[in-house]
């Protein structure tokens, strides 16, 4: 199954949405990794819209997660939207739910 890429969108402003892809897993991180790095430290808040998620595991939590923690020891906000039932269930399974709150 070939990598669904994260689509990065400019808002208003210098605000930035990413779009996730439907399958946040190992198998599309690369790609995703590489998007969310190049927009690390870009603007004040960054967000994530989860609504395209239909799978979800450790490693991608792992990697929004990571990245939502790094731009937050800049004190920049990254929010994250739109979270599917399961991607929240999974947060919180992972002790991860305060990083995006």
């Amino acid at each position: 199954m070939a990598e669904q890429a994260a689509v990065v969108e400019n808002l208003e402003g210098d605000a930035i949405q990413v779009n996730l892809p439907g399958q946040l897993t190992i198998a599309g991180s690369s790609s995703l990794h590489e998007e969310l790095a190049r927009i690390v430290e870009s603007t004040d808040v960054v967000t994530l819209n989860a609504s395209h998620v239909e799978k979800v595991d450790t490693a991608g939590i792992q990697l929004i997660a990571a990245f939502a923690h790094e731009r937050s020891d800049q004190s920049l906000i990254t929010e994250l939207r739109h979270r599917p039932d399961r991607l929240t269930e999974a947060l919180a399974m992972l002790g991860l739910t305060a990083v995006f709150s």
